[in-house]
C-alpha cells in the first residue's frame, strides 16, 4: 500500500484514485515514474488489484497507508488471543 500511495502521490487511497493509478498503470505511465523493475511491477499491480477489488466490494472510503506491516497487526492479535485478552478498539501505537 505505500508503494501504491507513492505512485498516487497521495496519502490517502480511496476507489477513484486506486482507479486512476490503475489506468495509469495500464498505459505504462505509473512505472516509469516509480521506476519500479519487472518484477517489482507485478507484485504493485497485483497489490493494486487487489486493493481495488475490496475496497469496492467492501465499501471502504479510503485506506491509509502506515508504517508498520501486516505482520505486527497480526503478532499482537496472536499475542492477545494466547494471553486470553479481550480485543481493544484502540488502534495499535505501532501502526500510527
Amino acid at each position: 500500500m505505500r508503494a501504491l500511495a507513492e505512485l498516487a502521490g497521495e496519502p490517502l487511497l480511496d476507489a477513484a484514485r486506486l482507479r486512476l493509478l490503475c489506468r495509469t498503470l495500464v498505459a505504462g505511465r505509473a512505472m516509469a515514474a516509480g521506476g519500479e523493475q519487472a518484477l517489482g511491477a507485478a507484485q504493485v499491480a497485483g497489490g493494486l488489484a487487489l486493493l481495488l477489488a475490496m475496497v469496492e466490494e467492501l465499501g471502504i472510503e479510503a485506506v491509509i497507508p502506515v508504517r508498520a506491516g501486516l505482520r505486527a497487526g497480526v503478532i499482537r492479535e496472536l499475542h492477545a488471543r494466547h494471553e486470553g485478552a479481550a480485543r481493544q478498539d484502540a488502534p495499535y501505537p505501532e501502526c500510527a
